[in-house]
């Protein structure tokens, strides 16, 4: 109390009663919102609200200084960071004179993530086997409900060494989907290691739990046979290997062996494959292979690291990879893809889910009726681009 002459004053003041809510439970990169209240015994008392999120014993701090969102209010916001954690945190309520602090746990479950593989399954046993060929550019869907109810729907593209992945993943029931590559017919497809239901791309029903690492869900496809020869085409197919397949002025269809095969398609849409050991594509002209009426040939099946190459009129001066490149068609694309592109030079590059190798002629700029546009979408890439190590 205190003393004024002969009058003693006595204060009734006594503290809140603070209540920090929870314990909480968010997932890994998420936010939750923290419901605190605090009680005063005396009525007419203003209380005011302070946190610690971060655990540096410092209340009250906003901005930068607050690394797990602004700390005063009722109800702030936390940030979980990383999983899996239990932060302790604290609430100070004070009536402007005295103070009670509470503390309570924030459980930060760790997120999880679904993967796989798309790839040509050259013996169709739903095994991705050593040297069979990753499939690039392929879209992946993920669909689903997280057990909170929230609906997802997100898509990726397969990378260049036909893996795909999909991370921050919350707890619940997801369904992958593959687009189906043009130019392919479907293969086998595995389910992975969370398990799940096979439908025909498509793996549905795979239950995921808080820091699952879901592998393996892997979608094969298998080399599309081509369309029955026109007038003065050829379907020929290597019964071993070391073997010239040469077609005609139709649409071929040239399926080399287990050996080292030449493979000379003719002026039309053909679809080439080597089907192991180190095989040359060859392409007496240039002409052999143009975007000039759909005459695009298909290689199904590229390996360089196995030795394939190709062989044209001349060895280009140089050999790019563009990467992926827009437009409203393909012309439109390698029109983009010849601004940088020299005379007898090539270039490979992706539009769309395909991949594409290009080698221009003696006259600068795209021409369609002049330059090599060969579909090479699955090819497998070695670890260094060089003339030398495409082309003969």
């Amino acid at each position: 109390g205190n003393k004024d002459g002969n009058t003693l004053f006595y204060s009734n003041n006594e503290a809140p009663t603070a209540d920090a809510g929870g314990p909480y439970t968010v997932n890994e990169g998420g936010t939750i919102v923290l419901n605190g209240s605090g009680t005063d015994p005396n009525a007419n008392t203003t209380l005011t609200y302070a946190w610690d999120l971060d655990g540096d014993s410092v209340f009250g701090e906003t901005g930068v200084d607050a690394s797990r969102g602004d700390e005063t209010g009722q109800t702030p916001t936390f940030q979980a960071l990383t999983g899996p954690a239990t932060v302790p945190i604290s609430l100070r309520v004070s009536d402007g004179t005295l103070t009670d602090t509470v503390q309570v746990n924030v459980t930060i479950n760790p997120t999880a993530q679904l993967s796989g593989i798309t790839y040509l399954d050259a013996d169709d046993d739903g095994v991705v086997d050593a040297g069979e060929t990753r499939l690039a550019g392929i879209t992946i869907t993920l669909t689903g409900t997280e057990n909170n109810g929230t609906a997802v729907n997100r898509t990726t593209t397969t990378a260049t060494d036909g893996t795909y992945q999909f991370t921050n993943l919350f707890s619940g029931n997801y369904t992958l989907t593959e687009t189906q590559l043009t130019g392919f017919n479907d293969g086998m497809d595995t389910v992975g290691t969370l398990g799940g239901t096979l439908g025909n791309d498509v793996f549905s029903n795979i239950t995921v739990t808080a820091g699952a690492n879901g592998t393996g869900y892997n979608f094969g496809e298998q080399n599309k046979p081509a369309p029955a020869p026109a007038t003065g085409g050829t379907n020929l197919q290597a019964s071993s290997g070391g073997q010239t397949l040469t077609g005609t002025s139709g649409i071929n269809r040239l399926l080399g062996g287990a050996g080292n095969d030449i493979i000379v398609g003719g002026g039309n849409r053909d679809i080439l494959a080597g089907r192991g050991g180190a095989d040359i594509f060859q392409y007496p002209v240039l002409t052999d292979s143009i975007v000039d009426g759909n005459q695009v040939d298909i290689i199904g099946d590229f390996n360089q690291p196995e030795g394939d190459l190709f062989q044209v009129p001349f060895t280009p001066g140089n050999l790019f990879n563009a990467g992926l490149i827009g437009g409203a068609n393909l012309s439109a694309a390698l029109g983009t893809v010849y601004g940088s592109l020299g005379t007898q030079e090539a270039v490979f590059f992706q539009f769309g889910s395909r991949t594409y190798l290009s080698v221009n002629d003696s006259n600068a700029g795209f021409q369609s009726t002049n330059d090599l546009v060969a579909d090479v979408t699955g090819i497998q890439f070695g670890s260094s681009l060089t003339v030398a190590n495409y082309f003969v």
